[in-house]
């Protein structure tokens, strides 16, 4: 397999099986996907327990945080890359076909990120558009990450492939932080 989907779950028994089904039916098919159950108390848990999809493995610990269940993740993963997916997001079924897409058009990056939207609480869905006006960007590479963050999120933990490698160099995600 070349890439572990990283999936954090506590208490999201709504929505789970939508994101996990969403993982199991993308176009590329080499994954393993890594469900940390961080002490669910919702039925998560049971939800989970009842697929048998063999490039799934479930790991259990004790109510952390979702940082805390990522880096679980990371650590237990069996590949150089890693994607992550909240438990109440759901991918495009082309996802990792894209991601990987991006990886071979930009080698020496670490992170290669897709757009994403939002669906509102009234089922309408919501494209997240960078700000072109603001930011230089070259065929689709954001030239400066830090200062399109300053006014609004270019991509989510969700849409994102990572080198596992440079995710361990930096620590991993920190787990003292609240945003």
């Amino acid at each position: 397999m070349n890439i572990s989907v990283i999936n954090p779950l506590y208490n999201k028994g709504s929505h789970i099986q939508r994101a996990i089904d969403s993982v199991l039916t993308q176009t590329y098919t080499d994954f393993e996907l890594i469900v940390v159950d961080d002490g669910s108390t919702d039925g998560s848990t049971e939800i989970l327990q009842a697929y048998t999809d063999a490039r799934i493995r479930p790991i259990m610990q004790e109510n952390a945080g979702a940082r805390a269940a990522r880096n679980h993740g990371i650590a237990d993963a069996r590949t150089e890359l890693v994607a992550f997916l909240d438990a109440d997001d759901e991918w495009h079924k082309d996802f990792l076909e894209s991601a990987l897409s991006l990886r071979e058009q930009f080698p020496k990056a670490a992170v290669w990120g897709t757009a994403y939207g939002q669906i509102m609480a009234n089922g309408e869905s919501v494209p997240i558009m960078l700000r072109n006006e603001l930011w230089a960007k070259r065929d689709g590479f954001l030239i400066d990450f830090f200062r399109e963050s300053l006014v609004q999120q270019p991509c989510n933990c969700s849409s994102m492939l990572v080198d596992r490698g440079a995710l361990q160099k930096v620590g991993g995600f920190h787990t003292g932080l609240v945003w």
